[in-house]
């Protein structure tokens, strides 16, 4: 009763920011641990690709060597076709082989990556709506107003004390006068 439309606009608009602060805060405790996960699996992801990058790295090194030190063995050996020398050329192909396998296992580990930061992503786009959507709901200019006097009925009085008061007064040449002093 008594209150401006304009206070009542204040008080209600600071009623609907608690409420969409609250609303805000439900959503990121319920995103946050979301969110984390899939970062930690993103990090564990580029951890796994790093591993396999340098495996790869380390095969080629081996390979390399294992070639360099194949030839020299034929060049600077006894005999071209030795069986050492031909184990090792052997040695050397499998090896060959193993690179292929780790960039394959990079390859594997990089679209794994990759497919956790597309989640990421639509995971925080989906937060971002979320959020937007209570910022959009929340606010004073998303209400109507309507005014409705609401008029007091008898039954809606109730009296609990009765006092009576009774003053003095006379009857004077002006009218009623009051005879207290």
């Amino acid at each position: 009763p008594r209150e401006s439309e304009g206070d009542f606009r204040v008080r209600l608009a600071q009623a609907l920011r608690e409420h969409r602060d609250l609303k805000l805060e439900k959503l990121r405790a319920r995103y946050t641990p979301k969110l984390g996960r899939m970062r930690d699996r993103i990090v564990r992801a580029q951890e796994k690709v790093e591993v396999q990058q340098s495996q790869v790295k380390a095969q080629q090194t081996s390979t390399v060597v294992s070639f360099g030190k194949t030839i020299l063995g034929a060049l600077f050996g006894r005999k071209v076709a030795s069986a050492g020398n031909v184990g090792r050329a052997a040695t050397t192909m499998r090896s060959a082989g193993r690179i292929q396998k780790e960039k394959a296992d990079v390859e594997r580990a990089e679209e794994s990556l990759e497919r956790l930061e597309v989640q990421l992503g639509e995971l925080e786009a989906e937060f971002q709506e979320a959020m937007a959507e209570v910022q959009d709901a929340w606010t004073l200019e998303s209400l109507e107003f309507d005014v409705v006097e609401v008029a007091p009925r008898k039954s809606d009085i109730d009296i609990t004390d009765l006092q009576l008061v009774w003053l003095p007064f006379g009857v004077g040449e002006d009218g009623m006068e009051p005879l207290f002093g």
